[in-house]
């Protein structure tokens, strides 16, 4: 049975791998996505020290930017001192062939409310991480359950390398010793691996119902109610920090 699933763990390692390292690098990326911005676009965020505009003046500034066409969506508040405040808006009419309408983020000087910049999120970096980390750039060609079958490869690689990890005697803490093995990277790979196999798995986990919103949802409200999931209708600009 450890054959069968070694084997098992290793082509699912190498057949994913050409998917699960951008994913991965995406995603990462993703977790700084502020950070990241700030160092692409730092005049984006060349804000001012004071207090912070209420929310109501941040809105009448980013909509005298916009013009007409734009529905504010969301205004995020400055998490903390050095940081823009941002209005996202949503353009209110659709594109030729009923498209997708544009999706705009203001940023904005939290003690003058002044525009620092306008950003529109499909083309940016950011936008760009989002997509791919999503469904690859490619919605078109089931590009979302490519990445929900990826999650479910990553997911049975760290269950799998969790049993294989297991001492065959059971001994816990013997598995915790380096060396496992005659090489090296081998050594490396169960320690590394175990250590990152369960955080991995929930990563995985979430991926999957991502990929798969509908199923996931049908499965979960099997065992547990869930909240109706909302559709369309229109907007209230909401507030975040």
């Amino acid at each position: 049975m450890r054959r069968i699933w070694l084997n098992i763990h290793l082509w699912l390692g190498l057949g994913f791998a050409l998917l699960l390292v951008p994913i991965s690098i995406s995603g990462a990326l993703l977790v700084w996505h502020d950070h990241l911005d700030a160092i692409l676009n730092p005049s984006r965020y060349a804000v001012t020290h004071g207090q912070s505009m209420p929310p109501s003046a941040l809105l009448a500034s980013a909509g005298r930017s916009l013009g007409n066409g734009f529905e504010p969506i969301v205004v995020r508040l400055p998490e903390g001192a050095g940081w823009p405040a941002t209005v996202m808006a949503r353009e209110q009419r659709r594109g030729e062939g009923g498209g997708r309408p544009r999706l705009v983020t203001v940023y904005l000087d939290p003690p003058t409310a002044r525009v620092l910049g306008t950003a529109e999120f499909r083309n940016s970096l950011i936008g760009f991480l989002h997509r791919f980390h999503e469904n690859l750039t490619i919605p078109e060609y089931s590009g979302r359950a490519i990445v929900g079958w990826v999650g479910v490869g990553m997911l049975v690689l760290s269950l799998s390398g969790i049993y294989l990890w297991w001492p065959r005697n059971g001994a816990f803490m013997r598995g915790l010793q380096w060396r496992r093995g005659p090489a090296t990277s081998f050594n490396l790979h169960h320690m590394a691996g175990f250590w990152i196999a369960i955080p991995l798995a929930v990563v995985s986990l979430t991926g999957v119902y991502l990929g798969f919103p509908q199923q996931s949802r049908e499965l979960l409200g099997s065992v547990a109610p869930m909240t109706p999931q909302q559709r369309g209708g229109g907007f209230n600009p909401g507030f975040s920090r």
